[in-house]
């Protein structure tokens, strides 16, 4: 036996691992739900086969069974593999080696060859030599390093031809690297590429040349705006992609205030937006709605090495345009487009286009016609049968000719329509942020009464409306310098400092590490003392509005006795004193 589907419980497996074994056994998880990422099997059946077995079993109640029979740490699971070793001398079989885990579809294949390496690096029993029908064991060969550059892409990104420096061609396909982002948003044209190439398909591997990036919140920083990739909408819900592989779902309420407007309106998969990373509670959170005009948008980060950023700002995941799926690439050359089973420079053919199901029926018809040729020969003069069937041919043919042109038509109006969509729920979007305070009417003569009217009003726009229970406004007491402060700085900056005071009197300030709140202290050291007013001994602090901008503002406020807060002055950053 070489692979062994398992149909027993877990427990029974962890028997057979510890069994008096003479063949070292692989165990092979699989996911059900994410086929892409599990390892082949049956390939590695094949490599091993003759010299051990191979038990395949489906991560769930099996792997649950297994990690409870088996010490800690040595169990398989989700889409992982183990090699367990056979009986040795006085060593009972079932010692474990490292658990292999593919992580991205590009280390699936990779992950295999780990693997059999770990299988075939580790010692043989005489018998299993002598009975195995190969020979000599075999040797894992290494893969073929190969270097190239980008020429150019396939459709909508599906592949990317490079030019090896022999000049011979090779293909990079778009699944081995990063689910459902095309390959002309990862590579650059002109690029230069390197890794193993199969002689057979020559397919280049760059899975070595993904670049290992952490967890958006290690990237990127708690507070940043970011650009994320629509995955998913679903009723009240949305996936947004933060980084290939990170994604965080949202609510209506991180991107609308509004409780009549459905998500559906606003985000449509395929979009690339900005949004402020944040947490609450320790849970990851995406606000759409807390992004300004104006505020700096961290840039995406590139996935392949020297390759391009995965993500920019107003570049839409559309559907393929009809020229992309006509139109193999543009400045490439159409040999080096080459299928899973021809060499180098043979011609294959295109694949991805919508018309190729098209192109089948026409071959269909066209062999019809030849089989009624033949028969219709025996019957009828031959010169009448071919003029009819030339009729039907040529009948058959404009039919196909009008259906291609028709969904080419389609396409397009799809495409337009889709650009459309993304552009109005952008409106939309846009329309929800919060507003410059100079579009808030001047409602009262006193400027206290407006600041508060104005406060207040940001506060009903900035928390959302099942957390104001949560998060009620403190009424501020004012210092003498903070009105004139105020309402002498321009709309934009009063917007941003209204955002902050919120942050500030609904007391979450101090857990965004964008406010910066820190002592105003008497010099710039962490050990000065802190400034505070001479009469009541209040201690003057200091908040972030804007972040490390040029020229940004800063609120400096004073805490009371009764923990009162009392708004001293907005301020540019240079400012260190009362």
């Amino acid at each position: 036996m070489a692979l062994i589907k398992w149909d027993k419980t877990g427990a029974e497996l962890a028997e057979l691992i510890r069994s008096d074994r003479t063949r070292h056994l692989i165990v092979v998880s699989h996911l059900p739900d994410r086929t892409d990422l599990n390892l082949d099997a049956g390939y590695l059946a094949r490599e091993t086969e003759g010299w051990g077995d191979v038990v395949l079993i489906t991560s769930g109640p099996v792997s649950y069974g297994l990690k409870d029979a088996l010490p800690e740490g040595s169990d398989v699971y989700g889409n992982g593999a183990r090699v367990y070793r056979a009986a040795a001398g006085d060593r009972p079989a079932g010692d474990p080696t490292r658990f292999v885990l593919p992580s991205t579809r590009g280390e699936v294949g990779r992950k295999a060859e780990e693997l059999l390496d770990i299988f075939f690096g580790l010692p043989v029993d005489q018998a299993v030599l002598e009975q195995a029908a190969t020979g000599p064991v075999p040797l894992v060969a290494g893969p073929d390093i190969r270097s190239g550059t980008v020429t150019g892409f396939l459709g909508a990104g599906e592949l990317a031809w490079v030019r090896l420096e022999d000049g011979s061609p090779a293909t990079v396909a778009q699944p081995d690297l990063v689910p459902g982002v095309r390959l002309d948003w990862l590579l650059a044209r002109g690029q230069k590429v390197s890794g193993p190439v199969d002689p057979v398909s020559w397919r280049m591997d760059l899975s070595g040349s993904l670049v290992r990036l952490p967890n958006a919140q290690s990237h990127y920083g708690w507070g940043k705006v970011v650009l994320c990739l629509v995955e998913a909408v679903d009723g009240d819900r949305a996936c947004l992609e933060v980084l290939p592989g990170d994604k965080i779902r949202i609510s209506r309420e991180d991107v609308t205030s509004n409780e009549l407007d459905a998500l559906e309106d606003l985000l449509t998969a395929g979009a690339v937006v900005a949004a402020r990373l944040g947490q609450e509670k320790g849970v990851r959170k995406l606000s759409l709605r807390e992004v300004d005009d104006d505020e700096v948008v961290e840039p995406a980060p590139a996935v392949i090495e020297g390759g391009l950023p995965w993500l920019l700002p107003g570049r839409d995941l559309l559907p393929p345009s009809q020229e992309e799926l006509e139109q193999p690439a543009d400045t490439a050359d159409p040999k080096a487009l080459v299928s899973g089973t021809e060499g180098p420079g043979e011609p294959a053919a295109r694949s991805g286009t919508a018309l190729k199901s098209v192109l089948r029926e026409l071959d269909a018809a066209r062999a019809e016609i030849r089989r009624l040729r033949a028969e219709e020969e025996e019957r009828l003069g031959k010169d009448q049968v071919i003029e009819r069937l030339r009729n039907e041919l040529a009948g058959t043919h404009a039919a196909l000719v009008e259906a291609g042109s028709e969904l080419s038509e389609l396409r397009a109006l799809n495409r337009k329509t889709q650009e459309r969509l993304l552009k109005a729920q952008k409106r939309v979007r846009e329309a929800e942020r919060p507003r410059p305070a100079a579009m808030y009417p001047r409602v009262f003569a006193a400027n206290e009464d407006q600041f508060r009217h104005e406060l207040h009003l940001q506060w009903t726009e900035r928390v959302q409306a099942s957390e104001k229970a949560r998060y009620p406004l403190a009424e501020p007491a004012l210092g003498p310098k903070f009105l004139r402060s105020y309402f002498g700085h321009p709309p934009e900056l009063r917007l941003k400092a209204l955002r902050a005071l919120v942050d500030l009197l609904t007391g979450r300030a101090e857990r965004m590490g964008t406010r910066d709140v820190h002592p105003l202290r008497r010099g710039r050291g962490a050990g000065e003392q802190q400034w505070v007013r001479e009469g009541d001994g209040a201690g003057y602090w200091r908040m972030s509005v804007e972040g490390d901008t040029p020229a940004s503002r800063r609120i400096h406020y004073l805490v009371l006795g009764n923990r009162r807060i009392e708004l001293h002055e907005l301020v540019p950053h240079e400012v260190m004193e009362p």
